[in-house]
Formats: C-alpha cells, sequence, structure tokens
C-alpha cells in the first residue's frame, strides 16, 4: 500500500493529523524537513540535509515518505519526476504506447550501477518483479497491472499490463531499479551510500554519473527530530534550506541570510458527509457548505495555507479552472437552515484539529445549525472512516502520483473489489462509478481529463459529497548561499542544490 496516497494508512501513522496540525496548532507543527550545509574553511563542502521523519528502511522497494527521500539519492526508475510534476525519462530513454496493454522502453545506454557494472535488461526485470511479488514490497499495488515484461533486443524490452493502465508511467516514477541484495545498497542514482551511523546517513557523489554531476561531493542525511534543532540550525546558520518552517519563526524574514520561499502541497484536506446519514438530506449539505468560510480558515495558518474548493490541487490532472466554487454565503445557508430545520450535526475529528473544530463550531452557530465536535485518537477515526460508521468527517488526500485517479479511485468509486477502499461517505452514484473505470482504461488523455473533470464535478457541485477546506503550503527557509528552488511533491534532493558563484572561494 502507497503511505503517501492511501489516506487511511496514513491516518494510522499520523501523518494527516500533522498536516492539519501545521495549519491549526503551531506547537505540534513538528514534520519539518530541512536541508543543513556545513562551512568547511573557505569552501561549503558537505552538504547536510536534515529530516525529521526516520526512514523505515533503506530497502529500494519502500515507499515511506521518509525512505523515499533517501532512497532518491541512491537509486532511479525508468521515468522520473521532475521538479515541476512532470514526467520525463530516466534509466529509459524513452517510452511509449504500442496497443492499450503493451508499452515499449529503451534502456539508457551506458549507465552504470555504483559497483561498476552495466544496467541490462535483467535488472530491470528483476527490480519490476520483485516490486510486484517481494512479500516486503511497499510498491506492489503499483507494480499489481503488470503482467509481463519481455526482452526484444538488448536495448528494447516491453511491458504488458493486465488492464490499460494509463497511470503506468507515473506508477513506474515510484519503481526504482537495483542490483544485488537490499543490503548491498547498489543502484544508479547521483550519489553512492558510504555508511549509516548514530542516525546520519553518508553518502558520496557518483562520479560515473550519466546524468549532470551533483555539485556536493559528500552529502549527509541526518534525523532532526524537535523544532528546537530546526530553529538552532537556522539561527546558526548551519542549514542551506529548511523545509516546513515553524511557523512562528516566519513573521522574522528575510533573516540571517536567509529568504522565505513557499511551495502548494500536493496534498486537500477536506470534511466528508456520510449519505446513509442525515446528511442525505441535499439541502442540509448544501447548508452546511456554505457555512464555512474557507478563506478564513486559511488565514489560520500562519499563511501557510490555501483555501480550496475542490478535492485535488491545482497542477494535478484533473483539476479544473472553470469548475464552479460553492462558496461561503451566510444568508443562504441561513435561509437552509430555517427551511428544513434540521437535527444537531455531528463532526468526528482526529486529535489535533481542536483548533479546527471551535472555528468550525462557530460558524455552524452563526447560521443557525446545532452541532457536536468529537474528537477521536488516530485509530478511533481510522476505524470509523473504515466502517463507514461517522456522519461528518475529516479526510484528506495527497496526489502523489499528479493524477485524480486515485482519488476518485479511493475515496469516491462506490465500495467493491478493488475500488472505494476509502469510501467512508457511503457515496453511491453509477454515473461517476463509470466516468472513473473509463479513466481508469483510457489511454487517450483528453478524454481522461474529460471524464475525470465530469465525475469531479459531480462530486463537487451536483451531489455535494463534501467540503474542500484547504491545501497546506510548504514554506521554506532557503540560504542565499545556494541555488535551489522547492519541488511540488515536497522532496528536498542534494542533487538539485547547486552553490552561487559568489560562494565559491
Amino acid at each position: 500500500m502507497r503511505i503517501g496516497r492511501i489516506l487511511l494508512i496514513i491516518l494510522y501513522f499520523g501523518a494527516l493529523v500533522l498536516v492539519g496540525s501545521k495549519v491549526f496548532f503551531e506547537s505540534k507543527f513538528d514534520a519539518a524537513v530541512g536541508a543543513m550545509m556545513s562551512h568547511q574553511g573557505e569552501e561549503l563542502k558537505t552538504l547536510r540535509i536534515g529530516l525529521s521523519e526516520p526512514a523505515v528502511s533503506l530497502h529500494p522497494l519502500t515507499n515511506d515518505i521518509g525512505s523515499r527521500t533517501r532512497l532518491l539519492h541512491i537509486y532511479e526508475p525508468l521515468i522520473r519526476v521532475v521538479p515541476d510534476l512532470r514526467l520525463e525519462p530516466a534509466l529509459a530513454i524513452s517510452y511509449g504506447v504500442q496497443d492499450s496493454t503493451t508499452w515499449e522502453f529503451r534502456i539508457r545506454p551506458d549507465v552504470r550501477f555504483h559497483d561498476g557494472s552495466l544496467v541490462t535488461f535483467a535488472d530491470i526485470e528483476y527490480s519490476l518483479l520483485q516490486a510486484r511479488d517481494a512479500q516486503n514490497s511497499g510498491v506492489s499495488d503499483l507494480a499489481a497491472n503488470i503482467a509481463a515484461i519481455e526482452k526484444i533486443d538488448e536495448e528494447t524490452f516491453h511491458i504488458t499490463t493486465q488492464a490499460p493502465d494509463p497511470l503506468l508511467p507515473a506508477k513506474l516514477s515510484s519503481l526504482f531499479i537495483f542490483k544485488g541484495s537490499s543490503e548491498q545498497h547498489i543502484g544508479t542514482g547521483p550519489y553512492i551510500f558510504a555508511q549509516q551511523k548514530e542516525g546520519i546517513l553518508h553518502l558520496n557523489r557518483h562520479d560515473a554519473y550519466w546524468d549532470k554531476a551533483p555539485a556536493f561531493a559528500t552529502v549527509e542525511l541526518v534525523t532532526l527530530a524537535s523544532k528546537s534543532d530546526r530553529t538552532a540550525a537556522l539561527q546558526e546558520k548551519t542549514v542551506s534550506v529548511l523545509q516546513n518552517l515553524p511557523p512562528d519563526l516566519a513573521d522574522a524574514f528575510p533573516v540571517n541570510n536567509f529568504v522565505l520561499k513557499t511551495m502548494p502541497s500536493l496534498e486537500v484536506n477536506f470534511l466528508l458527509f456520510n449519505f446513509q446519514s442525515i446528511f442525505k438530506d441535499p439541502l442540509l449539505r448544501e447548508a452546511v457548505i456554505r457555512s464555512i468560510d474557507r478563506e478564513k480558515l486559511a488565514k489560520l495558518g500562519f499563511g501557510f495555507a490555501t483555501p480550496v474548493y475542490q478535492f485535488i490541487p491545482n497542477g494535478v490532472f484533473g483539476y479544473d479552472g472553470g469548475l464552479e466554487k460553492l462558496s461561503y454565503n451566510e444568508a443562504r445557508a441561513r435561509e437552509l437552515v430555517s427551511l428544513i430545520k434540521p437535527p444537531k450535526i455531528t463532526l468526528d475529528l482526529p486529535q489535533g484539529l481542536e483548533g479546527l473544530g471551535k472555528n468550525l463550531m462557530r460558524m455552524f452557530e452563526r447560521v443557525g445549525l446545532a452541532a457536536e465536535i468529537r474528537i477521536h485518537s488516530i485509530a478511533e477515526i481510522g476505524q470509523l472512516i473504515q466502517k463507514r460508521q461517522s456522519p461528518f468527517f475529516f479526510f484528506g488526500w495527497r496526489s502523489d502520483l499528479g493524477d485524480a485517479l486515485d482519488f476518485l479511485t479511493a475515496v469516491v468509486h462506490s465500495p467493491q473489489a478493488t475500488f472505494g477502499q476509502f469510501n467512508g461517505a457511503n457515496y453511491i452514484n453509477p454515473e461517476v462509478d463509470k466516468l472513473i473505470e473509463e479513466s481508469r482504461e483510457t489511454l487517450d488523455p483528453r478524454d481522461r481529463l474529460r471524464r475525470m473533470r465530469r465525475a469531479l464535478a459531480i462530486i463537487t457541485v451536483q451531489d455535494m459529497v463534501g467540503v474542500p477546506l484547504f491545501s497546506p503550503e510548504v514554506p521554506y527557509a532557503v540560504s542565499g548561499d545556494i541555488l535551489w528552488e522547492p519541488r511540488v511533491d515536497g522532496y528536498v534532493l542534494a542533487q538539485e542544490v547547486g552553490l552561487r558563484a559568489s560562494s565559491k572561494k
């Protein structure tokens, strides 16, 4: 299962609550990831990147965020994601569709593993089959649709899927190519594993790297466990990039040769209605939607949240800039409440979002809605959603694949087989199901976009399945000594950090 995309798993690990807490509780804002650079003599020599999330494992089949941040320095996929979320060839120099279930790939020539050996078809086949079949694979769902991998010649191979899969290139971007046992850490990436000691991963530059050579010869990836550690790193000028800057430090910028940069995240946080509760009434759903002032909620996030009116963020395939907004309208909400005279509504929130609950309660009361806010542990609210027993609940989704299909498949489609794993809303609409299923197997991007936008319009404006609230922005403190821009997916990669000419001695 993909931790970054399957939000019920995120709930159990607490990351979703941290996303919400970043907006409403500065004291819980401890999911920051920073980058530290040491000054040795007159030259910046070693790049030290501080990560608050530890790696579960350095096995190339691991897929949690903390592990993947580290693995992206050592390993590479056939197709990679660039900073603006586009896909580009990596170990595959080219790829394309042969028919509805067959894709052709050409292996990039003269690419060497860290042990000096050339990448071959056998290495690629082994890695992809391990991703699909290994019991410890954290990416098995991404490889599950692969039916066969066939060698055509020394440079060319085909991947056949069980069913048409328009997201295969995006899925392959999460599947690393590796050699030997996981303990050897042999990849093709820009950095070579040196050692891991006392919580620090030491990396050396791969001098035979096929692509642009990284600016820094050595890198240390260090876990920074507390806000005080990150604050000290910033104040002492030992950092070059600090990701998820603690909000109370933001007002001081520019400071200490650092500037503040922000990047919208791939996450959207929202509320969902249960259609087998009092919220089966569309007038009540609209009353709740119209009562919520998203602009005000976003301002409570220290300027690091953007109000949203869709369930996927801008930039993700499927987003519709022309979609009607069901905006805050207190008069309309009051009118609806007066008309339907609803009973008390109940909203379930995870621990850490009490502040959000208080603000929503005031908004509900302002339009005449009686409301109860129930706070649950991560495990409790996860069970409520999984069993579809919550009448109204907080949820969120991170579109790691840069496509709306994951959200539509897992959260919106009616529960059946591999669909609707997280449809805690008990939402069923045959038209929407059909659009999702067709989008899942349609390879034409324009056709897919049309179908997904139609499905998103139905659930957002027509059926009103929930209330999109806000998308967290990721704030970074960036040293004036370096050249670096944030990535849309939030990863801080050493190979993308450059050194300003004025900083070179």
